[in-house]
């Protein structure tokens, strides 16, 4: 649509002790899917992840051209 502006889910920073930090997320990865539902936006993300703090999700993950996946249990920060 014209003027909407769709922010991938990239790690852009990775920060020290995170979540993302303990389970291997690096900075430039892009989150594909979480528990088995793609991600178009970094919007998708935030609607999964926020209400599931504390609960382990499975992440896939491309790093290069890699594709893996991570577990990952979201911390209210």
């Amino acid at each position: 649509a014209v003027g909407v502006r769709i922010v991938p889910a990239i790690a852009d920073t990775v920060l020290p002790g995170s979540a993302a930090e303990k389970a291997g997320i690096k900075a430039g990865d892009r989150i594909v899917s979480i528990d088995g539902q793609t991600l178009e936006s970094f919007d998708d993300l935030v609607r999964i992840v926020m209400p599931n703090a504390g609960n382990e999700l499975d992440f896939v993950i491309a790093r290069g051209s890699e594709q893996f996946s991570l577990k990952v249990t979201p911390m209210l920060e």
